[in-house]
Formats: C-alpha cells, structure tokens, sequence
C-alpha cells in the first residue's frame, strides 16, 4: 500500500487501539454527586439538606442546629455570594472517597472562587459526608 490508502488505513487501526476513544471514564458510584449536593446546600444556605448529606457518626456528634451555626459560620468566611459548586477531582476507594470542589461566586464585579476539599464514606445508603472537626470554626481564609 502507497500514499493515502496506507495513511487511511494506519488512521483506522490506531483509532480502533483501546483508549482512542477520548477520556471514557468509568462511571462513579455516587460520590461526586453527594458532595455537589452538599456544597450546593451550602452555597444556597439550605442547612437541613446539606445536614442530611453527613453520615451517622457525624450527625449524631452534630446536632442540625449546631451544624446550621457552623455552616453560616462557613458561608461567612467565604467573602463573598456562591452561585455554583463544581466537583472537579474526587477519588472513589471501596468504602470512603475524596472530594475536591471549587465554590464559584462573585463579589461586586470580581468572581472568587473557593478551594474545598470533603471526605465520605459508603454506607448501605449510598454516600455521606464526613464533618471535619474544624468545619465552621474560626479559621482565617
């Protein structure tokens, strides 16, 4: 084979080699979506909802009203309005995950943007965030 028959058919077998089909990603198992949530809830002050994405454990040592004083406590050292939660890395392992997220929002006519991180776990009922202990304490940003 000569000249474009052989570049065509070069182009179909390496486009044929497992991985050329673009970035296919297995599918999660829920964990990104719960922390979308959970910051969506946060970012919109919607305390009851992003209660009740945290697991057991973290519940029971929180009450909601104490975890509502602590999330506008959270809000507040923002410094500025969220509008949107983006998960942009989390790392599913059997049984507990990493989330990374980036809270967006403006201030006047800046955006600002947040660099967040939560850990989950899985339980029977799917994924729950992990209530870090300084979660809402006082912490300069």
């Amino acid at each position: 084979m000569k000249g474009p028959n052989r570049w065509a058919w070069f182009a179909l077998v390496v486009c044929a080699i497992p991985g050329c089909h673009g970035d296919r990603k297995p599918p999660g198992t829920g964990a990104s979506e719960c922390a979308r949530r959970y910051f969506e809830a946060l970012a919109g002050r919607d305390w009851p909802i992003a209660y009740a994405a945290l697991d057991h454990a973290s519940q029971k040592s929180c009450s909601l009203a104490q975890f509502s004083q602590r999330a506008q406590s959270f809000h507040a050292s923002l410094g500025f309005e969220p509008t949107a939660a983006i998960v942009w890395a989390c790392e599913e392992r059997e049984a507990d995950a990493t989330a990374h997220v980036v809270l967006a929002g403006a201030r006047g006519s800046n955006d600002h943007r947040s660099k967040e991180a939560v850990m989950l776990v899985r339980s029977e009922n799917g994924w729950h965030i992990v209530l870090q202990p300084n979660f809402g304490r006082s912490m300069k940003r």
